[in-house]
């Protein structure tokens, strides 16, 4: 028999443990991200935009395209800046233009006259005279920039360049948050355009890209630090394409929100930028800053061939208020990128479709919470689909399976479809084929040994049929419970904090269990059940499992004589303490009643299960006990628990609304028996606080502290058991006096708010 029990412990320790470390392996790599996983979720996200690419939507952004026809006109590249002038002098006609160059100015013209002379060796003062007098076109390009908006490239090196100093830095950046660690890109230097050229214009944005492992461009960093050397330690630079939209929207600043640890639901490992707010557009970024890019592939559309543009061929009254880009489309100029849609597109058009994506807030998002989210949803897929593979057997875990693997999927589809959010459906597919096989292989193994567990274990308690049906159908013997009408009991130590400081661990415990063993002596003497203990605090409930008709008063009367016990060993206790200071704290106890329909039954896991209640008056009976000690009172019962009670020693001591409720509930002290109930001195007493009760409700404030007065003297013939309760009263009167709850003229509930549990 132990032998077979230890047996089928093992087997199910070993099913367990199965899930378990595929769940750890899977948290460990979700959090490390290696590349083969990488591989896998951008291939699966490549074919969601394959699938639903983005809808291109005409914008105000355009190409001034260097094409093929355009340089076989006007000749090869690069051209004089004069001629590049002129592209600004055409395009300054249309209304609101921002004009960007997707190409690097760093070297003044080679076409320069200066640059001929030097080339052409020339020495003749007559003829450096003249050249004096053609006017220097990078001046000239220079010149035609005051009168248009424009932004120039430059480029981000891992060598040093140039310095913070040096940069003609046109943008501020406004940071929420901690400033992120980018571990990605590590710049230290910059290539920039001409300081003449950097003068004039309105902005300069980074012309890197960034590509992954197969060379396909999926995100777009939209900003990325700089290492300067100075005291700053970084600048932070902005894109080119994000410098468009902030000088288009004549803004300064950029607004970058970054995610801190323990905040926005963010994990620690994956902490940085979530968002970017350029003008009134907020981009939602990956934890590096950059723009998840949703390809609308190749859109002829974009583009204008320069040459048409030079010759008057294009139509200028329908281009006002746009963007105009100039770049190259021209495959010799080698600015030829890799798409998830289109395997040779112009680097430029890659610009524009950011552009696109900020101004008709075409967002893919993969926000700081999703990974958070994915192992949460990874947990309960493999938790749910372990649960089910093991009590369903081999002959529907592979319906469960393919479902289980194929939900992910659909998940990842609808989110795409409906939410633009990228949720990774390869990863979680792939380690729940890998659980299925696993435990399909140990459930092969085990099917047949646990049912003859299964009829060793209970072979000698229940007929030989009822054991076939039970290793049969395991499913038989599982947990459950009901609903009933139950009195239920907390009881703590006041002070229990104090208490401990006073003795040793051995000595601590010892004293907890000459106390518990006393107090659930009476519990199981008045029929009540034992729930559970809870350090020093215990909790009890009557009428169930078997039915007691009157669970009230026993719960009330086991109470009381707690309390009698508690004085007994107190007695003890000071007797033993004789004459050791400071050893002896006397023990005082709260206790709390409450009546109402809770479940009760067997709870907890199939390994292991304790019968137990739950329920919201569970719940209020342990914050009566609670509000024993702000009451001073020994005993608090509530509503219903007194209705079943009205033939015992109870006062009503107030209406209350507890910490957690939005209901109010009426309490009171419980002080004696019947004995004490039909006693000349606590009807006296009784009369007497119901009068207090009276006027404190009405705002009588005068002679509900006359009546106070009456009670508290009354109260001391029932000892301790509502010793303080007067005296909170007689503060809340003061109190209420200076500063009244209820202005005259309106009504007033008298509903406390309790602040405590």
């Amino acid at each position: 028999m132990v032998t077979a029990n230890l047996q089928y412990s093992l087997s199910k320790i070993t099913f367990l443990f199965v899930p378990i470390i595929l769940m750890i392996f899977g948290f460990w790599v979700q959090l490390v991200d290696p590349i083969p996983v990488q591989k896998l979720r951008i291939i699966a996200f490549d074919q969601l935009q394959k699938i639903k690419p983005r809808p291109y939507k005409n914008s105000p952004v355009k190409i001034i395209d260097i094409d093929e026809e355009t340089i076989a006109k006007y000749g090869q590249w690069p051209w004089s800046r004069s001629q590049v002038a002129k592209i600004l002098k055409i395009l300054k006609a249309t209304e609101s233009p921002v004009l960007g160059f997707d190409i690097l100015f760093a070297e003044p013209d080679r076409l320069s006259p200066k640059n001929v002379i030097d080339i052409w060796d020339i020495s003749e003062p007559s003829v450096k005279k003249i050249f004096d007098q053609i006017p220097d076109p990078d001046l000239l390009f220079s010149n035609e920039m005051e009168d248009v908006p424009t932004v120039l490239g430059l480029l981000l090196t891992t060598q040093k360049h140039k310095t913070e100093t040096i940069i003609e830095k046109k943008w501020g950046m406004s940071i929420l948050g901690a400033l992120p660690i980018i571990e990605n890109h590590q710049f230290n230097g910059v290539v920039s355009s001409l300081p003449l050229l950097e003068k004039n214009a309105n902005g300069q944005g980074f012309l890197n890209t960034s590509v992954d492992h197969d060379g396909v461009i999926r995100r777009v960093p939209l900003v990325l630090p700089l290492k300067t050397g100075e005291v700053s330690g970084t600048l932070w630079i902005p894109s080119f394409a994000a410098e468009l939209a902030r000088v288009r929207g004549k803004k300064n600043t950029y607004q970058i929100k970054a995610v801190k640890e323990n905040s926005d639901f963010a994990i620690p490992m994956l902490t940085g930028f979530s968002q970017i707010k350029i003008d009134n557009h907020l981009i939602p970024t990956d934890k590096d800053g950059s723009l998840y890019l949703w390809d609308s592939g190749h859109v002829p559309e974009r583009y204008i061939s320069a040459w048409k543009l030079f010759e008057g061929k294009v139509n200028l009254e329908k281009l006002n208020d746009h963007i105009f880009i100039v770049g190259t489309s021209a495959s010799g100029l080698k600015d030829i990128r890799a798409t998830p849609l289109t395997a040779n597109i112009a680097g430029v058009e890659v610009h524009v479709q950011v552009l696109e994506q900020i101004f008709n807030k075409q967002f893919l998002e993969r926000p700081d919470w999703i990974v958070g989210a994915e192992l949460v949803y990874f947990f309960l897929l493999c938790v749910l689909t372990s649960f089910f593979i093991e009590r369903v057997g081999m002959k529907w875990s592979a319906p469960i399976a393919i479902c289980a693997i194929g939900f992910p999927f659909f998940c990842s589809w609808v989110c795409f479809f409906k939410f633009n959010l990228m949720v990774d459906p390869v990863f979680s597919s792939v380690m729940i084929l890998f659980l299925y096989l696993v435990q399909s292989f140990f459930i092969y193994l085990s099917t047949e040994k646990r049912r003859k567990e299964t009829r060793n274990a209970f072979a000698k308690y229940l007929s030989p049929d009822m054991v076939n049906h039970i290793a049969d159908n395991p499913e038989s013997l599982k947990l459950g419970g009901e609903k009933k009408d139950l009195s239920l009991l907390f009881c703590d130590v006041r002070g229990f904090t104090k208490i401990s400081e006073a003795y040793e661990p051995e000595e601590l415990t010892r004293l907890i269990n000459r106390l518990l063993t006393p107090l659930t002596e009476q519990i199981l003497i008045f029929k009540g059940t034992v729930d559970k203990y809870m350090g020093d605090c215990v909790m009890a409930f009557w009428n169930a499992p078997l039915d007691d008709p009157s669970h009230g008063k026993n719960a009330c009367k086991a109470a009381l004589d707690m309390l009698r016990e508690v004085d007994k060993l107190n007695t003890k206790l000071k007797q033993e303490y004789k004459g050791e200071q400071g050893l002896f704290n006397p023990l005082k106890i709260g206790i709390g009643i409450n009546t109402g329909e809770c479940v009760v039954g067997n709870m907890g896991s199939e390994q292991r299960f304790d019968y137990s209640v739950l329920g919201d008056s569970v719940n209020l009976a342990a914050r009566f006990e609670g509000q024993s000690k702000s009451y001073g009172v020994d005993i608090i019962i509530g509503g219903d628990t007194a209705k079943l009670v009205s033939e015992l020693a109870i006062v009503e001591i107030d209406r209350i609304r507890v910490k957690g409720k939005t209901e109010s509930v009426t309490i009171f002290a419980l002080i004696g028996d019947e004995s004490i109930a039909v006693s000349s001195e606590f009807v006296t007493f009784c009369r007497n606080h119901e009068e207090m009760m009276t006027r404190y409700r009405n705002q009588d404030w005068v002679n509900a502290l006359n009546y106070l007065g009456l009670c508290e003297q009354q109260s001391a013939f029932f000892g301790t058991k509502v010793s303080g309760l007067y005296g909170l009263f007689n503060a809340r009167i003061r109190r209420f006096q200076k500063d009244p709850p209820v202005k005259p003229g309106r009504t007033w509930d008298g509903i406390f708010e309790a602040s405590t549990k």
